[in-house]
């Protein structure tokens, strides 16, 4: 929508350190826009494909390079996260689930600090990620990049009603009218004190459409039998989706224009806006806006956990030599490596040859796993602590005295052969 507006936020892209792990959750936060979302998209097209081919019986294109680009998009965040480990893996699936079901600051007065940590790129749960970003669209987009937003949207709607079978039209009637039902769950979500499982309730009464069928559509809805109608579930299916979309983008531009005319006739801009805030909240559950991405997120979830015990599983020690840290990072890295506990900055590598050598220097073998100490508070992530004594101003010596130490740091480092410094520099 930037490219059509001409208005932008900034979004944080930044590489990560090589040898940082990055949790789910941030991971989420920075690819969902430009990679999770773009990549189910063309998996629906996809799929849309394949059923059309399967249902006319006709052959078709094997889309390999289709295939290829959703499955990158999917896994390429992931991929290339360094450590893979299974107590780590748990920690990642355990809070990127309670980012995706939390429920904090879903009340009406939370709305101003869900939009200021979304700007912020410090969302602390997914509804705050969608909330945020739909508030930003808006109230900050040009109305004029609105309008055109919605015509565009309005013209492929129809264009697709225009094109598409009766027969598979027909079947998009069913959901129409589950819709009325989905709302009531709604509207007992917000009586219940925003009872998650009511929520997803309203969302999976769209699995039960194909049962139903027989009532809306007669036999037709389910003869020869349901998995050969599979086709016409599916397309009507996103038709809906796509229609109610539509119709969503109606009522937030007619709310718009409301808040555009308030401020003319001289409302307090914060009043106006927050109404208009109120107004996009609405829509946010009412049209399904929260549910489909809590759907995405959980697929996301599940091929996260999926992919993460494979790489696992590349990585362990007992293939002799870890094939991802190989791949990512470097042979060196592969071959000697032990991973200490990975949790947030607390990411360290060190040979499993220099653990418990009296040759090594305490700076050389301190490990993340140790709490930080006023020697380590200027550590970064793939750097050497500084011991806090080098940090002191050292007293003047004589020549004499200079002389020896010196000697003795050449005797010391000629004993203590390889150290950490090969793989780490200072900071200093």
């Amino acid at each position: 929508l930037g490219g059509q507006s001409g208005f932008a936020r900034y979004l944080f892209t930044g590489r990560p350190q090589a040898n940082q792990h990055q949790m789910w959750r941030q991971h989420y936060l920075t690819y969902w826009r430009s990679h999770y979302n773009p990549a189910m998209q063309l998996f629906l097209l996809y799929m849309v494909y394949i059923v059309l081919v399967w249902d006319s019986g006709a052959g078709g294109l094997p889309m390999v390079l289709v295939i290829i680009t959703f499955i990158v998009w999917m896994i390429a965040p992931l991929v290339f996260s360094v450590f893979p480990r299974w107590s780590v893996i748990r920690q990642d699936a355990h809070d990127f689930k309670s980012f995706v079901f939390g429920k904090a600051a879903m009340e009406v007065k939370d709305i101003p600090f869900v939009l200021a940590r979304s700007q912020q790129g410090k969302a602390r749960s997914l509804y705050e990620v969608g909330l945020g970003d739909m508030i930003c669209v808006w109230c900050d987009y040009p109305t004029v990049a609105l309008w055109a937003d919605f015509l565009c949207r309005v013209l492929v709607t129809a264009y697709l009603l225009l094109i598409l079978p009766t027969g598979i039209v027909d079947f998009g009637s069913q959901y129409v009218i589950f819709l009325g039902f989905q709302w009531l769950l709604l509207l007992l979500f917000f009586a219940t004190d925003l009872n998650n499982v009511i929520l997803m309730l309203g969302a999976a009464v769209w699995i039960l459409v194909p049962m139903l069928g027989q009532w809306v559509l007669g036999d037709r809805a389910v003869k020869p039998n349901v998995w050969l109608r599979a086709p016409e579930y599916l397309i009507s299916f996103l038709l809906f989706l796509y229609a109610i979309g539509t119709v969503k983008r109606a009522v937030l531009l007619a709310a718009r224009l409301v808040y555009c005319s308030r401020v003319r006739r001289g409302w307090k801009e914060a009043d106006a806006r927050s109404k208009l805030q109120l107004s996009i909240r609405f829509c946010y559950f009412f049209f399904f806006d929260h549910q489909l991405r809590v759907v995405r997120a959980s697929v996301v979830l599940l091929l996260n956990t999926v992919v993460a015990v494979i790489l696992m599983l590349l990585d362990s020690d007992c293939l002799g030599i870890r094939l991802h840290t190989l791949w990512l990072l470097n042979g060196q890295a592969a071959r000697g490596l032990t991973v200490g506990k990975v949790r947030n900055t607390s990411s360290w590598l060190r040979p499993s040859s220099w653990r418990g050598s009296t040759n090594s220097s305490p700076s050389s073998t301190m490990l993340a796993t140790e709490p930080l100490t006023k020697s380590s508070q200027s550590w970064q992530p793939g750097t050497r602590a500084i011991p806090e004594q080098s940090l002191q101003p050292r007293p003047s010596r004589g020549r004499a005295d200079s002389g020896r130490a010196q000697q003795h740091d050449r005797e010391a480092a000629a004993t203590a052969g390889p150290g950490p410094s090969r793989l780490f520099t200072s900071t200093r």
